[in-house]
């Protein structure tokens, strides 16, 4: 199913990377219509996580600060 940009839901988010000791910026969007998500590198554009249908990820749980 191909879904449109206002079915979705956007997100920012920080991941800290101990390794390199800095904070990598990402997306994740999140599409209500079947749970799924995916994940994209802000500053590289690549698809960290390719959209994947996830059980346990709820709109509900998707706040900010969550």
């Amino acid at each position: 199913m191909v879904s449109s940009a206002e079915d979705s839901m956007v997100f920012k988010l920080t991941w800290f990377d101990e390794m390199a000791a800095s904070d990598r910026p990402y997306k994740l969007f999140f599409f209500p219509v079947d749970n799924s998500i995916e994940i994209v590198d802000v500053k590289s554009g690549k698809i960290h996580l390719r959209r994947i249908r996830n059980f346990d990820v709820e709109r509900s749980q998707l706040t900010v600060g969550n």
